[in-house]
């Protein structure tokens, strides 16, 4: 193999090692849905999903309602 090629190889493989380390980090990151207070939203799964309540709003009707599953 001449040095051109096996250059090209050894690019070729940083390149590849680099999209899979890329790859592999986003796949790490949870999904996050941030929903407006005030909205409707319907939810559809097919596995376990854990929720949190998260309000900034000094308003704990919302918060007290969600808890009881009103």
């Amino acid at each position: 193999m001449m040095t051109q090629q096996r250059m090209a190889a050894n690019v070729g493989d940083e390149i590849s090692s680099a999209g899979r380390q890329i790859t592999r980090k986003n796949l790490d990151i949870q999904p996050t849905l941030q929903i407006r207070a005030g909205y409707s939203v319907n939810i559809l799964g097919n596995n376990v999903l854990g929720l949190s309540l998260i309000c900034n709003s000094p308003n704990t009707k919302n918060q007290d309602a969600f808890r009881s599953g009103r």
